[in-house]
């Protein structure tokens, strides 16, 4: 079997410093929580808990997980940490903010959402201090997964001190290679490889961690230098917090192990949902190899997969060196072949052959797909949002790369300083360099000049409130929506 079909990728210029907020986990569906009590041999069911209450409840839980850890994970204590709820445009606070127009009841502070902050899960500077923020109302019925969710939020605040990642390209087109048949398959044998490394222990733990390195190095031998230090970044930046979620909590590794396995299932696209199992799945086995001394190392090597071929070092494996070269993206053209010929020959154990005869069939559609994309994205008409900066917020489960022309994310949402809004349920397209939104003008009919009034637009999919000042003008068949000029 042979999982090779060589693709070029064009590397991107060098990396920016990124400034968005990302949707880190999934769009959680409005649920209330129910509780049941029996009395006198009867049950009744008690009120259902508001928002506040079921949020003052979650709230406690996570800082009660935190104070136990007491700062010795990452050596700073996350127990310090203030959370953000967001619900509609209301927000809940666990400190008080510096700024007048919220009220406290019940241990929470209450009141509007700011205009400067984009609803996600992720952190958020506002009102004196940088908040973990949640999204509510979260689901009934899994209190381990809510917890996970705020202590990764939680690590988010801190880990710009703690754990800063490496600067990278969140667009750039390498990522793309993680769309097609040959990344997505060999990125789902890394996934069973560490899956099998998880549930083994001694030299059968040793060969599936070797069998992990090695596919992700192959995978490395055909994508751009710019590709390899996204995806290194990343696996600090969500792959660390999910860790810190998981290893916290106290949830089950085994569940963690089933996620791997269901992940190719659950994931309709790679490009960024990937590092939630690779970055947990490695900083776990590190664990069992050092027994948790690794995490000092981190911050000046923050490459977790060359921190667990360190681990290997004393064992004895075969084509360690090679591997080794290989997550360097620093092979020779004689060592490409001698990895891949490594690569197939192991993929063989992991049903290789199977996932990609999968990927295959999947890219077909995927094909039309992105056909479908560049005509509504790329070839217009479209709206072009030129705004002074990029806040947005994007579920990393729904990407999909259109190599230079930028990347395409599901339920994006963007807001300005002065109120102006974008929400894109049906998704848009951001450019390479954070400058531009895309999205499809259709049939709408826009005048170029001045808004001189708070103005709603609705598109195919979405929704675009403008404030006095911004600047509609015209760029062929498209149009372009510029921020009102500074002063």
């Amino acid at each position: 079997m042979a999982i090779r079909k060589p693709f070029r990728i064009r590397c991107h210029p060098s990396a920016m410093t990124m400034t968005w907020n990302v949707l880190e986990c999934m769009v959680f569906s409005t649920a209330t929580i129910c509780a049941a009590m029996s009395s006198a041999g009867a049950q009744t069911s008690s009120p259902t808990p508001t928002t506040a209450e079921s949020f003052q409840i979650d709230v406690t839980r996570a800082h009660a997980a935190l104070a136990r850890d007491g700062g010795q994970l990452w050596g700073a204590r996350l127990d310090s940490v203030a959370w953000l709820g967001v619900e509609g445009k209301t927000i809940l606070l666990t400190a008080a903010p510096s700024v007048a127009g919220y009220t406290r009841s019940d241990g929470l502070w209450e009141g509007p959402l700011p205009t400067t902050v984009t609803p996600s899960n992720t952190s958020v500077n506002w009102g004196g201090r940088t908040w973990a923020m949640i999204m509510l109302p979260l689901p009934p019925g899994d209190s381990l997964m809510v917890e996970r969710l705020f202590i990764h939020e939680a690590m988010h605040v801190l880990q710009p001190s703690v754990l800063p990642a490496p600067e990278y390209s969140e667009t750039g087109s390498g990522a793309a290679a993680l769309d097609e048949p040959v990344g997505r398959s060999w990125l789902r044998l890394e996934w069973k490889a560490l899956s099998a490394a998880l549930r083994a222990s001694g030299a059968s733990r040793d060969r599936a961690v070797l069998d992990a390195l090695l596919f992700r190095a192959e995978r490395y031998a055909y994508v751009s230098t710019d590709e390899v230090t996204r995806e290194r970044a990343l696996d600090v930046k969500e792959g660390i917090p999910e860790y810190t979620g998981w290893k916290l909590s106290g949830s089950p590794r085994a569940e963690f192990e089933e996620s791997i396995d269901s992940a190719p299932a659950k994931l309709p696209s790679f490009i960024r949902a990937f590092v939630y199992y690779t970055g947990p799945a490695y900083a776990m086995l590190l664990d069992d190899y050092t027994n948790g001394t690794w995490r000092r190392s981190l911050r000046t090597n923050p490459d977790l997969q060359s921190m667990t071929a360190d681990a290997l070092a004393s064992r004895d494996l075969p084509d360690m060196p090679l591997i080794r070269t290989g997550l360097a993206a620093a092979l020779q053209p004689a060592q490409v072949a001698l990895l891949a010929s490594a690569a197939n020959q192991r993929a063989q154990l992991y049903g290789g052959a199977a996932i990609v005869a999968e990927e295959n069939e999947r890219w077909v559609a995927r094909q039309r797909q992105l056909a479908e994309y560049r005509t509504k994205f790329v070839d217009g008409p479209v709206v072009m949002l030129r705004p002074h900066s990029l806040n947005i917020s994007f579920d990393p489960r729904g990407q999909a790369s259109l190599g230079a022309s930028g990347t395409v994310m599901a339920n994006l949402a963007w807001k300005s300083a002065d109120g102006t809004t974008l929400t894109a349920p049906a998704g848009a397209l951001v450019n390479q360099s954070w400058t531009e939104l895309r999205v499809p003008l259709g049939n709408v009919q826009l005048s170029p000049g001045t808004v001189t009034a708070p103005t709603t637009i609705r598109g195919d999919g979405w929704t675009l409130v403008l404030e006095p000042g911004w600047i509609i003008s015209t760029d062929k068949s498209s149009v372009v929506v510029s921020p009102p000029l500074k002063q």
